[in-house]
């Protein structure tokens, strides 16, 4: 990256202000992003514990559940807290794949520029 970035600067210095504008917009996504993905993170990890505790205390009380006829009541606990913790797990992948397509997308549109660039500011060499 330092190699490409040299480069530009050496063809087309004024191409380093497009480098500084799409680093420092991606800097700044970056941190945007690092914050909400932690925030989401924990939402997960706190919707996952309610999930296990109630496998466990199901297994635990498993005779007393059979005994009582309650399976189909814990069945629909169980879909309750599974749902809420899916929720947050899909919003964690989510967020993921959207930072990943807004970083592919600005990489892209920089490469772009870069390369109209070399084309509009042809001088009329040809090294071949």
């Amino acid at each position: 990256m330092i190699g490409i970035l040299v480069m530009i600067a050496i063809v087309n210095p004024y191409m380093m202000l497009t480098t500084l504008f799409c680093g420092s917009f991606m800097y700044i996504l970056t941190i945007i992003y690092l914050n909400t993905a932690q925030a989401i993170k924990r939402l997960e990890g706190v919707t996952r514990s309610p999930v296990f505790s109630h496998v466990s205390a199901s297994m635990a009380g498993l005779f007393t559940v059979r005994a009582c006829g309650a399976q189909d009541m814990l069945r629909a606990q169980f879909d309750d807290k599974q749902d809420v913790h899916t929720s947050a797990w899909y919003l964690t992948l989510v967020t993921n794949t959207a930072f990943s397509i807004y970083l592919s997308l600005f990489s892209a549109l920089y490469v772009l520029i870069v390369a109209y660039t070399f084309l509009l500011m042809d001088d009329g060499k040809n090294f071949c």
